[in-house]
């Protein structure tokens, strides 16, 4: 599992920049922070409403074309593959 930077939702008001944040990697426990967010020493601004948005991913060396790859993006690379290469190239022949 890792943090999908490109999805996350901050709930900031617009023009105002995205604080520096932390992520907590250590396992977690009930109760533990995920995140510390800081607005350069300012308070945060009101209705701030942070949203991580989490991505399964493969880490296994072995597989290192797929590595580091979204689960979803992976699967669907592999369902296509399957379509063509199983589906339309072996079987739709037989079935005209």
């Amino acid at each position: 599992m890792r943090l999908d930077i490109d999805s996350m939702f901050w709930g900031l008001p617009a023009g105002l920049a995205t604080p520096i944040w932390k992520i907590n990697t250590a396992p977690l426990v009930d109760g533990s922070p995920v995140a510390w967010f800081d607005f350069h020493g300012a308070e945060p601004p009101a209705g701030f409403n942070p949203h991580p948005s989490l991505q399964v991913v493969v880490d296994e060396p072995e597989a290192a074309k797929i590595r580091h790859t979204a689960v979803g993006v992976t699967l669907d690379a592999l369902l296509t593959w399957i379509e063509v290469h199983i589906l339309e190239l072996r079987f739709r022949p037989l079935f005209p």
